[in-house]
Formats: C-alpha cells, sequence, structure tokens
C-alpha cells in the first residue's frame, strides 16, 4: 500500500491528460463528421471510468487507514513526525476525481447524443452544438487540471 500512496497524485493527473487526449481526439471526430469516430471516442471512456473508480477507492482506503492508524499510533505518529497523508489531500483528492469523472461523463453524453442524434446515418447533423459542448467540456478539464497540479502531498 506504500506504493499506492505515493501514486495517488500521479494517477490524477495521468487521469486528466487522458480525458484532454479524448477530448482532442473528440473534437477531430466532430471535425471528421463522422460517426465511427465518434463512437472510438465513446468507446475508450469506461476505461477512463474504471480508472476513476479505482483512484476513488484507493483514496477512500487511505482515507479510513489514516483514521484508524491516527487512534491508534496517534502518540507514536507525534513523537516521530510521521504525519503521512493529511486528510485535506485526501479530501482534494476525492473532489478532483469528482470532477474527473463529471467531465468524463459530459464527453460520453456528447458522444452518445451525437450517435442518437445521428442514428443511421454516416455522418454528423447537429455539428455547431458538437462546437459548443467541446468548449464547456475544454473549460472543466482545464480547471481541474489547475486544481490537480496544485495538490501537494506533505
Amino acid at each position: 500500500l506504500i506504493f499506492y500512496k505515493q501514486m495517488r497524485e500521479k494517477r490524477l493527473l495521468h487521469l486528466v491528460r487522458r480525458l484532454q487526449t479524448l477530448l482532442e481526439d473528440y473534437k477531430q471526430a466532430v471535425s471528421s463528421k463522422y460517426i465511427r469516430d465518434i463512437r472510438q471516442v465513446q468507446g475508450q471512456l469506461p476505461e477512463v471510468f474504471n480508472q476513476i473508480d479505482w483512484l476513488t477507492g484507493l483514496t477512500m482506503d487511505l482515507k479510513q487507514e489514516r483514521l484508524f492508524l491516527g487512534k491508534i499510533l496517534n502518540p507514536v505518529i507525534r513523537l516521530f513526525g510521521m504525519e503521512g497523508i493529511k486528510s485535506e489531500a485526501l479530501e482534494d483528492t476525492l473532489v478532483q476525481c469528482a470532477h474527473v469523472r463529471t467531465s468524463a461523463h459530459l464527453l460520453y453524453d456528447c458522444c452518445q447524443w451525437l450517435v442518437h442524434e445521428s442514428a443511421g446515418r454516416e455522418q454528423l447533423t447537429h455539428e455547431a452544438i458538437a462546437h459548443e459542448r467541446i468548449a464547456m467540456n475544454q473549460h472543466l478539464l482545464d480547471e481541474t487540471l489547475s486544481k490537480v497540479q496544485s495538490i501537494k502531498e506533505t
């Protein structure tokens, strides 16, 4: 579990970058106007949701471990100054996981909406709305990335 404690921040950053890549792929798919390209992006999103679930579970485990060890080893922790991961950092990670999940859902919903609205066709029919939704998702991803990069383990 020690290794995983150090991976929390890196994994979150990786998830945000992965979503940024998928958003770029989505932009290209919308530009190409082919539904198959949008479906390809949509097909990659379940892996992102699995990783978000893994990171959220890990963070919750670390939070429980901190509570448990805090009760039992509190005098030892204070004596040797072994604080470990601060509760605030764990809470920040959970909040950022929620942001990443929201962004991934938004991207998935955009893909699903475009596929549904263009049913039976090979090409998109609502390109303007697709571009508007890209801008919303890009803003959310940029905001999440800046918050993720500000998370510090002490």
